[in-house]
């Protein structure tokens, strides 16, 4: 089954430019879905990826510090950002480039022994290799200074070759 989504830029800031993923047929990114999820909505460590996902665009950049590295497989982009039992998954292509996926509740040792979790990272890794088959092919190109990418942000999963 193929499923279609498109690159959708949130915010361009001073120090990088942040992206969600779209599904078709969504009128939400995973990003907004994320933000809305009533399971932990108007939690404060909800708040805080919130103001920081804004800060690091402003100020600061997308470091390796501020995620869990090496959450997915070792030459994947996954990345996770994590505020108390929250985890959002992300692609973090650059130190000004990052495309945010969705996230949840870790209720598990690893996001492997959750379903909801894991099909989350699965999706990113999907997504992860469309970008980077992409970006070799010069289909999509990034702003090395912004994090602006250019060419063509819609995409199939199964468009893998």
């Amino acid at each position: 089954m193929n499923r279609s989504f498109k690159i959708v830029l949130i915010e361009s800031g001073d120090a990088g430019t942040l992206y969600s993923i779209q599904f078709k047929g969504e009128s939400k990114t995973e990003l907004e879905k994320f933000l809305a999820n009533e399971r932990f909505k108007g939690s404060d460590d909800l708040d805080e990826i919130a103001v920081l996902l804004n800060e690091m665009a402003m100020s600061y950049g997308f470091l390796e510090t501020y995620f869990k590295i090496k959450e997915g497989k070792r030459r994947d982009s996954l990345v996770a950002l994590s505020q108390g039992r929250i985890r959002l998954y992300c692609l973090r292509l650059l130190d000004v480039l990052l495309i945010v996926g969705n996230g949840g509740l870790k209720t598990r040792r690893t996001y492997q022994q959750d379903p909801s979790l894991n099909n989350t990272v699965t999706t990113l890794q999907e997504i992860d290799n469309l970008i980077s088959e992409r970006l070799i092919s010069g289909k999509i190109r990034i702003n090395r200074d912004t994090g602006l990418l250019t060419g063509s942000l819609d995409f199939s999963i199964g468009d893998i070759s």
